[in-house]
């Protein structure tokens, strides 16, 4: 399985359920 995909789509799901965007999500 690929981490990054993962953690992608983890990101994806919190970027539109607390509505950030990708600037706001560097770390």
């Amino acid at each position: 399985m690929d981490m990054r995909k993962l953690v992608g789509r983890n990101f994806a799901r919190l970027r539109q359920e607390k509505g950030l965007t990708q600037e706001d999500v560097q770390t």
